[in-house]
């Protein structure tokens, strides 16, 4: 693996929690797209950042961003980038939000960084060789019970996703005995599974975005990362849900996934 490939998300990172953290302190204003999602200054001039620093350096390869991107056909190496993961706590003063950027080549996540800017904690990983917080060996989630658990659930109630219904899984949880957390971010949410803090996080979402860079750091911590079925995710387009877990409650969320789609 290039070297130099981590070495550039991680320096966008950095520029990007400069972004963050300087219009966190002193401008959130924000406004709302036709999907009913709020967007602020910083994930416009985030995402232009990207687009603009990837295109000058690699120009044969293609960016998804949340705000925008730039196509490019039939390109092998595609980076995908969330500005900010966590736009509403963000716009509401609330930090839980983070920046991420994956690299996607051939269909395979090969980099992954991601950013909370606000703690100025730096998550990278590369396949094969581990996952890092701030340089620090992580570990995902090794418990194997739900019980005396936390598990955050994202999109669950929203419309317009091409999967099923899941309003009952919180309350399958907590029959289980895991607590609900909601963060509004599912990068925010996955680095806490990676931390080994939470013990999972399910969504209904289907944006490469929210999973890329967090597919690889948590699965080189330990963790897995899978569709709503147990499958592997492929983060250049859209994604079918996901399950972001310790590898030991694995089969118990997607049993209780199914359980919720039975109803």
């Amino acid at each position: 693996m290039n070297t130099t490939y981590l070495e550039t998300a991680v320096s966008l990172a950095r520029q990007a929690g400069e972004i963050g953290r300087t219009i966190f302190l002193t401008a959130r204003e924000s406004t709302w797209k036709s999907d009913n999602t709020p967007v602020t200054e910083a994930d416009i001039a985030i995402n232009d950042l990207v687009i603009r620093e990837l295109s000058r350096l690699y120009p044969d390869h293609a960016i998804i961003g949340e705000e925008s991107s730039q196509p490019h056909a039939g390109a092998s190496h595609v980076w995908v980038c969330d500005p900010i993961d966590g736009t509403i706590p963000y716009a509401l003063g609330i930090p839980t939000s983070a920046f991420s950027l994956g690299l996607v080549i051939d269909g395979v996540t090969e980099v992954g960084v991601a950013y909370d800017f606000h703690a100025d904690r730096m998550y990278t990983a590369e396949r094969g060789k581990g996952a890092f917080c701030n340089g620090v060996p992580l570990k995902a989630f090794q418990g194997t019970s739900l019980r005396a658990t936390v598990s955050d659930v994202e999109g669950i109630w929203w419309s317009g996703f091409p999967v099923g219904e899941l309003t009952r899984l919180p309350s399958l949880l907590e029959r289980e005995g895991s607590k609900i957390l909601k963060v509004c971010s599912m990068v925010y949410a996955g680095l806490l599974v990676a931390r080994g803090e939470l013990a999972g996080m399910i969504s209904r979402g289907d944006k490469p975005w929210d999973v890329a860079a967090m597919d690889i750091i948590v699965r080189e911590a330990g963790g897995c990362v899978t569709d709503l079925q147990g499958n592997p995710l492929r983060c250049d387009g859209p994604i079918p849900g996901s399950v972001v877990c310790g590898a030991g409650v694995q089969d118990a969320y997607l049993s209780l996934i199914d359980e919720a789609f039975a109803e």
